[in-house]
């Protein structure tokens, strides 16, 4: 699970997926700019890297 974290899938690869598996409707998807800051969740990922936790989704 947490090497699925670490690979760099675009935000819409994933909505392309749940668009496919109808788990969305194409008109229930949000347009291209809205489905995310790429550049700046690439950011947040090295920022979270930086404070090496072993499990960055677990922090306590």
């Amino acid at each position: 699970m947490t090497a699925a974290w670490n690979i760099d899938v675009e935000p819409t690869t994933i909505a392309n997926c749940f668009q496919h598996c109808k788990i969305r409707s194409e008109e229930d998807m949000p347009l291209k700019q809205e489905i995310g800051d790429v550049e700046g969740i690439h950011k947040l990922k090295e920022v979270i890297s930086d404070l090496h936790y072993r499990n960055a989704m677990d922090v306590e």
